[in-house]
């Protein structure tokens, strides 16, 4: 990533770092993206204590941005660098882990497979798992958003709306499981269709 020569002046300096912060979020967001795709079908809670730490680096990449339109000397740009860099560092670490796992890890019993149990599927095809939605107009109701929402704030809205459901943010309180199976089918389904007509979410 492009860092500060000091002989800029600094509004080229902040500008600088804040193209770095840009390309940071993107790379957040493929990170988010896949664990998405890889972890969360397979073990929900690994993929919700994933994107705790990621939501954890976000709030801290946010203060920074903050402290970076407030910064007008040197010396706190430096310092502003010095914190984006170590961040950056925390993320490739959970980044390069999420990856290297799917790889090396075998599957294990996760709430996923519960939800799957609780639904009476088996387990072995996807499609068990949208049961509990039959059309697009119910999948997009189920997650509040109107049809022809864009790909990115569904899975904005899902992300939230599970993060906010699971267990592990309710104290142990497994009463919304059922919605949160619901949630899942939806999400499901509206994942299957944009992979099967992209068009429809450009």
């Amino acid at each position: 990533m492009p860092k500060y020569d000091g002989h800029l002046p600094l509004s080229d300096i902040r500008k600088r770092l804040s193209r770095r912060v840009k390309i940071f979020y993107g790379y957040i967001e493929q990170s988010l993206n896949y664990g998405l795709d890889h972890l969360f079908e397979d073990r929900l809670d690994e993929y919700l204590r994933f994107e705790s730490k990621v939501e954890d680096i976000l709030r801290v990449v946010g203060v920074i941005v903050e402290e970076l339109d407030a910064a007008n000397d040197l010396a706190g740009l430096r310092r502003l660098e010095s914190r984006l860099d170590y961040i950056e560092d925390q993320f490739d670490d959970l980044d390069t882990e999420i990856r290297g796992r799917r790889r090396r890890r075998r599957r294990k019993p996760s709430l996923f497979d519960f939800f799957k149990k609780a639904a009476g599927g088996s387990g072995g095809d996807p499609n068990e798992a949208r049961g509990e939605i039959n059309s697009l107009s119910e999948a997009y109701e189920t997650l509040g958003l109107a049809p022809g929402t864009s790909q990115r704030e569904i899975t904005t809205t899902f992300r939230t709306k599970i993060m906010d459901l699971h267990p592990d943010a309710r104290g142990g309180d497994r009463s919304a499981e059922p919605l949160l199976r619901k949630l899942i089918a939806a999400y499901q389904y509206l994942k299957a269709d944009f992979k099967a007509h992209p068009a429809t979410f450009e």
